[in-house]
């Protein structure tokens, strides 16, 4: 039986009017909360332009890189002398995480990590302190140690490339003279740019001075090669000689002796030989030449100058490359054009895609949100309503930014992408408040008290809903690692939007709900036509100035014409902001009028679709309002059945769970890859160039899609982030897209000649040059559309791709056929790096002999190689290019008077050469180097045949006095935690990360036995980042689902109800499970923040819907009955909710735009867990209450005797006035039989 249902108007608690009272003032204030919210969005929208733009948080790890230069060191020395020195004491640096060397012939870095919260600043200042301590100790020869405060192994962020046209840049000389200006000018302007770490010049030709010595005259004269370089040194100078009075002036004192000309350095004099003048030119030819080329650059065929800029380590990207494109704009690309008529172009910026995927963020939000407002109007039926609950959505967003910028959050793809989750989420406290205030009016409240009572009635639930979606991300403390990087930034703009739309929710809707639209209508547009026609009729100054002039007291006392002139200044005054009020009058009057009409019409064309529209969704929602409470009353007789059904449930999702697959963070596909092709090692500069120019012409014409082909052939010395370096290498860098456009420096005056600093793609002209280009599927090596190049383009852009993914998957397998067609060629697939990430797959063999740990790294990357989705296996230690290895005989050497280090100088010098002095040439010095000639094609036999001793009455070959043999050292020795290890680093193919992990360790546990003694073997890289990141995101997880039921348990006071509440926790999980498994989506860090915020999000709907059978409960329904009728009353708020959630989130889901693969998984995580849980919840929650109330709860006399206390408090003054509608329908239920 159900007991009697009251009028809950009429029996208010003392509890309730409380909690009116405290809204009161939403009501009878309602200005002051308008100007409130309006200073709210003010100063947000303020925040906003203000906010920097990134691709995500800062989740670089922290990194400081000492690079100790070493010329001429094997790897071996470099290790021994200089990084295991700087390791030792840099090993106690404050916060220090991990410490790393990479010693390579020539240079040595050590790597250091710091933990995430570490003050960088202090870390290198420290640093700083014990590199000086240390450089002291460091070997003669090596220099300074440098502290990069930038991750070398990054790509830059832009990549400048920079060409000409005509005799000036052809052959040797346009090479060398394309270099300078990169060099001289580019550089220097780029480098003092904020944010800017450093900026490196590859490719064309370095500037020398090459004095070519011959062998033979060296022998005949007896000059040393020492004494000739010693020489060239001590004539070229200038030098301060201090000051000296004559009379009453006082004079600078310079020696001012540099060389002024090559001749003037061919005829220095080198030795006095018994009278006899031996100069240079007698000894050798000095001509204008270049360093040994070390690096070939080519865009799209083209032999061209590459200038790469890096930011430093805690710049904005998207800052610095504006930064940069502005100076390319104003300053470096008209120079380079009017003084040396060479063009500038971005060959690549890394930025345009972090500008593309937040633009894609926006939009995605605002599609969502009005998604949702549709969502809304089709189930208010109702404009004013809507836009009431609409409004919540902009305000709170607004206002989301004022925090935002306070605590330090970046626009990213995480922040925005929370700020985008939420957008469903913004209106469901706005949907609760206004559904519970339009209740009220309909059971007789008027309107203000209906304000009040709505909002006090579903106040708590909805500020317990709140607090339990913002409660999950308190934990967000202890997640470790990359998660919790991630997890801030996205964490604080869903609270902080979530507590601005409780905000809005609690005062600023029962503010305007509150509000009657009152007003004169018009009556279309002959009303408003009329209403201008009765403005101009009215001149209330001329009304003024008759009133003025005809008032008997006026001129009594006048004996001046001073108050005439007053009146009259005022009637102009008056007159004049009259005409222009009536006219702007009337032109916002005209133009009201042309919208309302066109509004009018549209509206009327519009209702043909919106009212079959309205009617088939209101058809289906009574239907299912209809069929609802039956199945809710079935689910309550059987609840065996649906109890059975739910623990099906959790079993599917557990046995679900274990089978999906990991990976730590979606792979992002920016349209670019890079190929590093690899011959055999020791293969010249000038083969590998050869070999790669072969390749690229059918490259450029078979890749699909591709729009820009830049070839680095070579690397620098210094160069990381590369798997092998040396003249046998290159890089195939591939831009993928459609058509090219190239914009005149001289015609982009505003913030982008292309797509502007917001990003905004462009309009007119360029946007249909780049329109014929689109969609370049089939399209068979680059195209260009640019301007006359007697005009310096600087900005290049490129059409977007519609599938990133797709395109560079097909662009890859045609680089892959290509490559492996070129005999002996390795190759490995890498795409741009904006943060530093371990790589997929990385093992680390850790032993100390150097041939063992190259078996063991050989014999690990040879198992590797037969796991399937493993690409480009490689192993970091490998041979080395080919040496000359010279042992020295020191007892022979000790009978010529000699030792070691003269005889080993006196090699490098004529082998190498030596930089002897410096040529002074405008504002630029060009190095003078020594060398023997023809020292580049320098055999074996003439090594041995070099004398060791000039001047000497009887010339000693090296062949005499040392071992000259020809063998390989090793490429790399790396240390990590000051152990000597080998690094098997691999790509994934077709294969999440968590399933080739699993076959990774299998097949290092069977290859233990196998390994050399000593040698051990470890899976890291982000393999063991995600086993961090996972144990720390359950441990949140675990605290989150705690932090929800305290807070539950506080709201209801009971300890039982909220269990059942959490049981929509694991109905959400399974949700999650199916859909993740059916779209093959791996588990990743972004899935795992969706799912903890699904924790707080589900349970909701449960709140609001348990918290209303307990107030039924209260006015004395019994339980059953208080379950229906509370699942009928709950179903429309929470489908609303829900279904706003759900399309809120739908445009992100979809995957579509730039960086979809982050924010995707993480919608479909929410979609899918909110949608499960809702249906689900509907029939589990009221079965699960039934049963746990038939054991724990209190009985309906209890209620009863609750109710009649309630009533016996009742005052006749709080009773709502009987409407004409109750008092007909009372008397019709009288006169009824």
């Amino acid at each position: 039986m159900t007991n009697p249902t009251p009028d809950a108007s009429r029996a208010p608690s003392s509890r309730l009017e409380a909690a009116m009272a405290r809204y009161r003032f939403t009501v009878t204030r309602p200005v002051a909360v308008f100007v409130v919210f309006l200073a709210a969005m003010v100063f947000g929208a303020f925040s906003m332009g203000r906010l920097p733009l990134d691709l995500m948080p800062d989740i670089s790890y922290p990194k400081l890189t000492v690079r100790t230069e070493y010329p001429g060191a094997a790897p071996a020395e470099v290790e021994n002398d200089v990084s295991r020195p700087i390791e030792e004491i840099l090993g106690v640096v404050t916060g220090l995480t991990r410490i790393e060397s990479i010693s390579r012939a020539g240079y040595s870095d050590v790597i250091l990590e710091f933990a995430w919260d570490a003050d960088m600043d202090e870390a290198n200042q420290d640093v700083l302190e014990k590199i000086d301590t240390i450089a002291p100790a460091l070997p003669d020869g090596a220099e300074q140690p440098l502290i990069l405060r930038y991750d070398p192994t990054l790509d830059p962020v832009l990549t400048l490339g920079v060409t000409g046209e005509g005799k000036r840049f052809d052959g040797v000389e346009g090479l060398k003279f394309l270099r300078r200006i990169a060099d001289r000018d580019i550089r220097r302007l780029l480098e003092p740019i904020d944010g800017v770490a450093a900026v490196k010049v590859k490719g064309g030709l370095e500037e020398e001075i090459v004095v070519e010595v011959r062998e033979d005259d060296l022998k005949r004269t007896g000059v040393a090669m020492a004494t000739l370089v010693q020489r060239l040194a001590d004539e070229n100078i200038n030098l301060a000689g201090g000051t000296l009075r004559d009379g009453r002036t006082r004079y600078l004192v310079r020696t001012v002796n540099e060389y002024r000309s090559v001749e003037e350095l061919e005829g220095t004099v080198i030795e006095n030989r018994d009278g006899r003048e031996i100069r240079l030119r007698d000894l050798a030819d000095v001509k204008s030449g270049y360093a040994d080329r070390e690096v070939i650059t080519r865009i799209d065929g083209r032999e061209a100058v590459e200038v790469e800029v890096y930011k430093e380590a805690d710049a904005n990207i998207v800052e610095m490359a504006e930064r940069v494109r502005t100076a390319l704009r104003r300053t470096v690309a008209p120079r380079m054009a009017e003084q040396y008529g060479a063009s500038v172009q971005i060959v690549s910026d890394r930025s345009r895609f972090i500008e593309s995927s937040i633009a894609e963020v926006r939009k995605t939000a605002v599609v969502g949100g009005l998604l949702a407002v549709v969502v809304l109007f089709l189930f208010l039926r109702d404009g004013r309503t809507t836009a009431i609950v609409a409004v919540a959505i902009p305000i709170s967003v607004l206002v989301t930014f004022a925090p935002m910028k306070m605590a330090g959050v970046s626009l990213n793809i995480m922040s925005l992408g929370g700020l985008a989750l939420g957008i469903g989420m913004l209106v469901d406290n706005s949907i609760v408040v206004l559904e519970s205030i339009y209740r009220c009016r309909e059971e007789g409240d008027d309107l203000v008290r209906a304000t009040l009572r709505g909002v006090a009635e579903v106040g708590g639930a909805v500020t317990a809903s709140t607090l339990t979606t913002v409660a999950v991300f308190f934990p967000m403390v202890f997640v470790e690692g990359v998660a919790g990087q991630l997890f801030g930034d996205l964490g604080l703009s869903v609270v902080f939007s979530l507590l601005a739309s409780l905000a809005v929710a609690l005062f600023f809707i029962p503010m305007l709900a509150s509000r009657r639209a009152e007003g004169v209508r018009v009556g279309g547009v002959r009303g408003r036509l009329g209403v201008l026609g009765e403005m101009w009729r009215s001149w209330p100054a001329v009304t003024d100035l008759r009133r003025s002039l005809g008032h008997p007291h006026r001129w009594r006392y006048a004996v001046t014409i001073v108050p005439v002139v007053y009146v009259l200044l005022r009637f102009l005054v008056h007159a004049s902001a009259l005409l222009l009020g009536k006219v702007l009058s009337t032109i916002a009057g005209l133009a009201a009028a042309v919208v309302a009409g066109v509004f009018t019409l549209l509206r009327r064309a519009g209702a043909f679709v919106v009212r079959p529209a309205l009617a088939a969704f209101g058809g289906a929602l009574r239907l299912f309002e209809r069929s609802y409470p039956p199945v809710v009353a079935w689910s309550l007789v059987h609840p065996g059945m649906v109890l059975l059904a739910t623990a099906g449930t959790f079993a599917v999702m557990v046995f679900g769970a274990t089978r999906l697959d990991t990976e730590l963070i979606p792979e992002v596909h920016q349209g670019e890859f890079t190929a590093e092709v690899a011959l055999p090692v020791g293969t010249p500069l000038e083969t590998t160039d050869r070999t790669m120019a072969f390749a690229e012409s059918e490259l450029r014409e078979r890749v699909p899609h591709l729009a820009r082909l830049t070839t680095v052939v070579g690397s620098e010395p210094d160069e990381a982030g590369a798997r092998e370096r040396g003249e046998h290498t290159a890089k195939l860098r591939f831009v993928l897209g459609g058509a090219i456009v190239e914009q005149p420096a001289e015609a982009a005056d505003g913030p982008d000649a292309v797509t502007g600093a917001s990003g905004r793609r462009p309009r007119g002209i360029l946007r249909t040059l780049r329109g014929r280009g689109r969609r370049g599927r089939g399209r068979r090596g680059p195209r260009r559309i640019g301007p006359d190049r007697n005009v310096a383009p600087v900005l290049v852009e490129r059409e977007p791709l519609d599938d990133p993914a797709a395109a560079e998957a097909e662009a890859v397998a045609v680089v892959r056929e290509v490559i492996d067609k070129l005999p002996d060629v390795t190759m490995n697939i890498s795409r741009p790096v904006l943060f530093s990430f371990k790589t997929p797959v990385e093992v680390e063999v850790r032993g100390y002999d150097l041939d063992d740990l190259a078996q063991a790294t050989e014999l690990v990357a040879e198992r590797l190689r037969r796991i399937e989705g493993l690409r480009d296996v490689a192993g970091s230690i490998r041979p080395g290019s080919p040496e000359i290895q010279i042992e020295y005989d020191r007892d022979a050497l000790a009978r010529l008077g000699l030792d070691v280090r003269t005889v080993a100088e006196l090699v490098r010098d004529k082998v190498q050469g030596n930089e002897a002095t410096q040529f002074n040439q405008r504002d630029r010095k060009i190095p003078v180097r020594v060398r023997l000639a023809n020292a580049r094609n320098l055999t074996t036999e003439q090594l041995r045949n070099l004398v060791v001793n000039p001047g000497a009455a009887h010339p000693v070959p090296l062949s005499a006095v040392a071992k000259v043999t020809v063998g390989r050292g090793p490429n790399e020795i790396r240390r990590i935690s000051q152990q000597r290890v080998g690094v098997v680093t691999a790509n994934l193919e077709g294969m999440a990360l968590g399933s080739v992990a699993s076959a990774i360790q299998a097949e290092l546990d069977a290859l233990a036995d196998a390994l050399p003694e000593g040698v051990t073997t470890a899976l890291t890289g982000q393999s063991e980042e995600w086993e961090v990141s996972s144990r720390s995101l359950l441990l949140a997880m675990a605290l989150a689902v705690f932090l929800v039921y305290v807070i539950m348990a506080s709201q209801f006071e009971s300890l039982i109800y909220p269990l059942i509440i959490l049981v929509t926790v694991p109905l959400a999980f399974f949700g999650v499970v199916v859909v993740l498994w059916v779209l093959d989506v791996p588990v990743s860090v972004v899935v795992f923040l969706g799912a903890i915020m699904l924790a707080g999000i589900v349970v909701n709907n449960a709140i609001v819907l348990v918290d209303y059978v307990g107030q039924l409960k209260a006015r004395g329904y019994d339980v059953h009955a208080a379950l229906v009728t509370a699942g009928r009353v709950r179903l429309r708020p929470i489908l609303m909710t829900t279904t706003t959630t759900v399309l809120g989130l739908l445009p992100m889901a979809l995957g579509l735009g730039d960086g979809a693969e982050i924010r995707t998984p993480m919608a479909i995580t929410v979609i899918a867990g909110l949608v499960f849980s809702t249906g689900l919840t509907l029939l589990v929650i009221p079965t699960l209450y039934a049963v746990v109330d038939r054991r724990f709860g209190r009985g309906p006399s209890d209620a009863a005797a609750r109710l009649a206390a309630e009533i016996d408090a009742v005052r006749a003054a709080d009773l709502a006035p009987e409407t004409d509608d109750v008092a007909r329908g009372r008397s019709a239920e009288e006169d009824a039989p």
